[in-house]
């Protein structure tokens, strides 16, 4: 169970669910996402569904969730830090694995 605050770790695979684009996929890039659960604003590439996706996991689970846009990036999309483009409207696939969840990032 994971509690506001908590430090979280995952390598995160994300596609376009209807034409399989890849957009993230940590594993390659060896670049986990690091993010602390339930705090706002959320910056891209965390996402409600991606904090949904992790919610009951345990350290070294692996998930996969198919999110509507509404969850992800919604009409907005999103640029990620890379220059990646997200196109407004996109619903995903996440291919999650939780790598480390801890009460504190230090």
């Amino acid at each position: 169970m994971f509690f506001t605050g908590d430090f979280v770790g995952v390598n995160v695979k994300m596609t376009d669910a209807n034409d399989g684009v890849v957009y993230i996929d940590t594993k390659r890039t060896k670049r986990p996402i690091a993010f602390t659960y339930e705090r706002r604003p959320l910056i891209p590439p965390v996402c409600v569904a991606l904090e949904e996706g992790v919610r009951t996991m345990r350290r070294g689970g692996v998930r996969v969730v198919t999110a509507k846009s509404k969850n992800v990036f919604g009409d907005r999309g999103a640029v990620l830090t890379d220059g990646t483009r997200i196109p407004p409207g996109t619903d995903v696939t996440l291919e999650i694995t939780l790598e480390e969840v801890s009460n504190s990032y230090l």
